[in-house]
């Protein structure tokens, strides 16, 4: 039986209520996880200026016209979640043991004007680690070839940043959550600290901010072409486009 006044085929685009409130839901997901602080910043930090990337980090430093939409906000706002929580637990510890063992959330400054915010260091063993959560295919992925390179210098970054605060870093590690799974599938990488790794980031990124305003590239966007590119998840970059359409696109590495 249709509903009075509309034909069948305007029936079948009528919402539901349950489609009305779904969306609304979404929307103001949607609008706060757009509009949070932490995805307003323009500057870079260290989980981005360690990215293999070279066009990506110089697109980044012109505020380059992105072309890729907007994924949706759910996985992020998950791993916020997460975050809060695991921060919340840590802090706890340190009342429960009458000591403050481990660092949370706390800001570092790996190199001077670049600033973030490390997940948790060890003070008893020396030790930086970042949480990541993340879903069945890259947990997999990350669990069977190990850290993709941008998360193993965003952890190198971080033990910089503790140890010119006057901390002893001997190792960072990578603890990864199965978002589907349980804890006793947490992955957990760990390495030396390696202080040459952050210098090298560093040298990098002084190099790219001259080589970007010698070659004029905000005014010549078509010399962005000349700076090289990486395979790393090159799907999720703002720049990505199968089918590029202007110099600020791009089709992935090795096109």
């Amino acid at each position: 039986m249709t509903t009075a006044g509309l034909l069948p085929q305007q029936e079948m685009m009528t919402l539901t209520p349950e489609d009305k409130l779904r969306e609304e839901l979404a929307g103001v997901i949607t609008w706060h996880a757009r509009n949070h602080p932490r995805n307003l910043q323009k500057e870079l930090g260290p989980s981005e200026v360690g990215h293999p990337c070279a066009r990506k980090l110089v697109s980044h430093m012109i505020d380059a016209p992105t072309s890729n939409p907007g994924f949706d906000p759910l996985p992020s706002e998950i791993g916020i979640g997460y975050h809060a929580r695991l921060q919340e637990h840590f802090d706890n510890e340190n009342t429960r043991i009458g000591r403050q063992r481990w660092l949370t959330e706390a800001r570092v400054e790996p190199w001077p004007g670049l600033t973030g915010s490390c997940d948790l260091f060890d003070t008893d063993t020396g030790r930086v680690i970042d949480w990541k959560i993340l879903g069945d295919a890259s947990y997999k992925k990350t669990s069977r070839k190990g850290p993709i390179l941008s998360y193993q210098r965003q952890l190198q970054l971080y033990g910089r940043g503790y140890e010119r605060q006057g901390y002893t870093v001997n190792e960072v590690a990578l603890a990864v959550l199965p978002k589907a799974g349980t804890l006793a599938g947490i992955y957990v990488w760990i390495a030396p600290y390696d202080p040459a790794v952050a210098e090298a980031m560093e040298a990098r990124w002084v190099q790219l901010l001259t080589m970007a305003d010698v070659m004029q590239v905000e005014t010549h966007p078509e010399r962005l072409a000349a700076f090289e590119t990486a395979d790393e998840n090159c799907q999720f970059c703002p720049w990505f486009n199968r089918t590029p359409v202007g110099p600020y696109q791009c089709a992935g590495h090795g096109n």
